[in-house]
């Protein structure tokens, strides 16, 4: 099993740079959720898988690549969303997150919380 040492952190200044749909996002090894409404173990198993990554490529590495792989997108004529979706990193947590050792690290964070 996957062990990850992350803290979960609800609201907070750093929404006003994302739209309201934005229900969560990872940083290094911390993971913003919206607000207590918008958090479900789906979501943590997603932003638990960006939380690896960014560990896997470190901090600098995986925002440069994540940032040049939708700018890439959009130059090929994709809109937003499906620049988004066909980032390899969403990709990949989309892959991931369902998986048995995300679901399971995300069940317990959802205990915890709850």
């Amino acid at each position: 099993m996957l062990f990850l040492d992350v803290t979960v952190t609800f609201g907070g200044w750093q929404f006003m740079f994302f739209p309201r749909w934005v229900a969560g996002f990872a940083f290094s090894g911390t993971i913003y959720i919206r607000d207590e409404n918008t958090v479900s173990k789906e979501l943590l198993a997603h932003e638990l898988v960006h939380c690896v990554q960014y560990r896997e490529y470190g901090l600098l590495r995986f925002l440069y690549l994540y940032f040049y792989f939708y700018l890439k997108n959009r130059f090929k004529g994709m809109n937003h969303r499906a620049a988004y979706l066909e980032i390899p990193f969403e990709k990949q947590a989309r892959e991931l997150s369902v998986t048995e050792d995300f679901q399971k690290i995300a069940s317990s964070i959802m205990e915890e919380i709850e």
